[in-house]
């Protein structure tokens, strides 16, 4: 099967933008319309798994962001919540927030929105006040995708090893490398952008993370960077390149940072690619392909964002200020001290 874009998709994309723009901001009718259509799943999401054109994948975004914006910023809920009407109101906008979180457990959903925010800083080496937004858009959509609570049914009985929603779109925004994407999205001059963007999805992405099993981590691996750091002193050798060619740190997958630092190792489903800096001929992180849902249930335990954000945000960390030492020693180099006559 193949997915055809109408001619048309632009200027209805367009449309139910404008619309919602101007709904009414206390019934929220067209909002609550679209979800109990079922749109975002049906519709909305496979346009942007399938769309290639950035014309399109732009607006596309935009609506899914504007779709997802938390029902507390649409409504003045404590006082809305008094009458039955309100009630169902925020019911519904809530049974839409579930339901865009639930087509996002799909990897092919965030790996849209992580290619798209590649092949813009591969396209171009001065981003755009549009493209600066585009980037943004991403990581609002990211953001208020994460931000939406999950409901536990009363009564519902879950599998032993099954995972919630959230740890299902962190364990694919990180086999996707989402942590070297934000990473180099801090080191661009145009960070101003999305800077508190950014800060709101990272700590959206450590949230509900027990501080004792972070502390342990982190204990771990200042405990293996002392021994490692002995050892090349002794050895006085430096470790082999991960990737060949001029790739960033920031981009970079890096097998290492998918284990723990406890010792725990963490196979991921899906093979890591070499990607490189924007700027050159090609930049893709790829999927090798699509696990079963044994191999998921097999390979994932409940807790494992815990191990895999902190193991690679420590990685990314060590590998960014390296980075940095290195450009700041290239630009202000050493000068040799001129002898006095």
């Amino acid at each position: 099967e193949v997915y055809l874009v109408s001619e048309d998709c632009l200027v209805n994309l367009e449309e139910i933008i404008g619309k919602l723009a101007v709904e009414d901001t206390t019934l929220r009718t067209f909002r609550r319309a679209i979800g109990f259509g079922q749109n975002v799943k049906n519709d909305i999401v496979p346009l942007l798994v399938h769309a290639k054109d950035s014309k399109i994948l732009d607006p596309t975004i935009r609506l899914l962001v504007n779709l997802t914006v938390p029902a507390e910023c649409l409504l003045p809920v404590d006082l809305v919540s008094k009458s039955e009407i309100g009630r169902h109101t925020i019911y519904e906008l809530n049974k839409l927030l579930i339901t865009s979180k639930e087509a996002f457990v799909d990897w092919k959903t965030t790996k849209a929105v992580i290619d798209y925010m590649k092949s813009i800083l591969e396209k171009d080496s001065k981003l755009s006040v549009q493209n600066c937004d585009s980037i943004n858009n991403c990581l609002l959509l990211l953001r208020n995708i994460l931000h939406v609570p999950e409901v536990n049914t009363p009564g519902e009985t879950k599998p032993a090893h099954s995972t919630s929603l959230q740890n299902q779109i962190l364990w694919n925004l990180f086999t996707q490398s989402v942590d070297k994407l934000l990473i180099y999205l801090m080191s661009c001059p145009q960070r101003a952008f999305w800077a508190v963007t950014m800060a709101q999805l990272v700590a959206l992405m450590y949230k509900d993370q027990h501080i004792s099993t972070l502390q342990k981590l982190l204990s771990c691996w200042f405990e293996s960077t002392l021994s490692e750091s002995s050892e090349d002193n002794e050895s006085n050798t430096s470790p082999p390149q991960q990737c060949s060619g001029e790739s960033s740190p920031m981009l970079t997958s890096d097998p290492t940072s998918d284990s723990s630092d406890n010792g725990d190792s963490l196979t991921l489903g899906w093979d890591h690619q070499c990607t490189q800096i924007p700027g050159s001929s090609k930049m893709n992180t790829s999927i090798s392909k699509e696990p079963s849902e044994a191999e998921l249930v097999t390979r994932m335990g409940t807790e494992f964002p815990t191990q895999i954000i902190v193991a690679r945000a420590i990685k990314s960390h060590q590998i960014y200020h390296q980075t940095m030492g290195i450009t700041c020693a290239a630009k202000h180099p050493t000068q040799p001290a001129h002898p006095h006559d």
